[in-house]
């Protein structure tokens, strides 16, 4: 197997989102790893982004990928992007994507799929692997593009040598378009950045984290809401939808944290007493990717509540899933039940298969093998 020296890395957004979020996505945590497991040097073309976000981010948030291995490819082009417009600007953006010149990489790595356009013009391509995230065809962000967003899977799962689906749903998606020789490899956790000792105060906090979209059941929280009136909720997140955010906000009893940067996130998930994930399942509510803040919640402690989505529970203690139309009377039993000043916090040891360094080393190893 060829150790891999040098990658080119096609993050879904690049470095904006890491200076203003954290290393909080799947494409981030792997970023980091490849470079901890001593890959000399990465180069990360970010999606273009029309002037001057780049240099405002760049301004105001320093990199949390400190590392010099690191090679920032961030174009700024003169193209202004209409508000009522963004979606379109990941297909228009894509012919500004930034591609390795005359040296060639030992590999490189997309996980966006409007990269594609950029790389299958390069005449030097060295093994490229196409990891995916979440099914975008399926996504409420993006419906309104959705023949951009099937062209550029059909270009890049035609340009990649090796296919990698981080849950179930992704998988489906690689095999509609051909590549039943995907391989699946979870999402992960870095145990160490969590720990199960609670600083919770107050009234017994029950949170999530997570983007706020039409993922979420607004329904389902708002009888548990009614159904705790003693409990604080609380929900950590970007506002995606304006419409769910707007929703949630009339909910009395319900907390909207905001955006919580990475670093900041363990010691956030330290002061809650219960997790959950309230989300819609089936087709209207599901992205076909895999949940990172289940892992996240059990590394914490936190005993975790979640509806049936695909993957739930993956196997870790602590769990408990139920229907939307369960979910609150086992909140509520459960919250009953215990007679302590807290919640007590349900430690569990993550398996070395589900943290992020083992899922980095086996995309390294692969990709080592592809170039023999």
């Amino acid at each position: 197997m060829s150790r891999i020296r040098s990658l080119w890395l096609f993050p879904m957004h690049g470095e904006i989102k890491l200076r203003a979020e954290g290393v909080r996505t799947r494409d981030g945590h792997l970023m980091e790893w490849f470079s901890r497991l001593g890959v000399d040097e990465m180069h990360v073309s970010s999606r273009p982004e029309p002037w001057p976000r780049r240099s405002w981010h760049r301004a105001r948030h320093p990199l949390p990928l400190g590392s010099s291995a690191f090679r920032w490819h961030s174009p700024q082009v003169l193209q202004g992007v209409l508000s009522t417009d963004r979606r379109t600007w990941w297909e228009k953006s894509s012919r500004s994507t930034a591609v390795w010149g005359s040296t060639t990489p030992d590999a490189a790595i997309s996980w966006n799929p409007f990269a594609a356009a950029a790389i299958g013009e390069t005449k030097r391509k060295p093994p490229l692997a196409l990891d995916l995230i979440d099914d975008w065809t399926n996504h409420h962000q993006f419906a309104g593009i959705c023949d951009s967003v099937a062209e550029a899977y059909r270009r890049s799962f035609e340009i990649a040598d090796l296919v990698f689906a981080n849950s179930e749903g992704t998988m489906r998606l690689a095999r509609r378009f051909g590549r039943d020789d995907a391989q699946l490899i979870l999402n992960g956790v870095d145990p160490d950045r969590f720990s199960a000792e609670s600083a919770a105060s107050g009234p017994t906090t029950i949170g999530y984290a997570g983007k706020i979209s039409e993922r979420i059941d607004v329904q389902l929280i708002r009888r548990a809401v009614e159904a705790l009136p003693q409990c604080r909720f609380e929900i950590a997140g970007q506002g995606i939808s304006r419409a769910v955010v707007n929703t949630l906000r009339r909910i009395p009893g319900l907390a909207l944290l905001g955006d919580i940067h990475y670093r900041d996130y363990p010691r956030l998930l330290s002061t809650w007493d219960i997790g959950w994930i309230p989300h819609r399942i089936g087709a209207e509510g599901e992205i076909g990717g895999d949940v990172i803040k289940l892992y996240e919640y059990r590394a914490a402690g936190l005993p975790t509540f979640m509806t049936p989505i695909e993957g739930a529970g993956r196997g870790l203690s602590g769990v408990r899933i139920h229907t939307a139309s369960d979910l609150v009377t086992a909140l509520v039993k459960f919250v009953g039940a215990n007679n302590a000043e807290r919640i007590p916090r349900e430690p569990t040891s993550i398996p070395t298969e589900m943290t992020w360094q083992s899922k980095a080393g086996l995309l390294l190893d692969a990709l080592g093998r592809a170039r023999i």
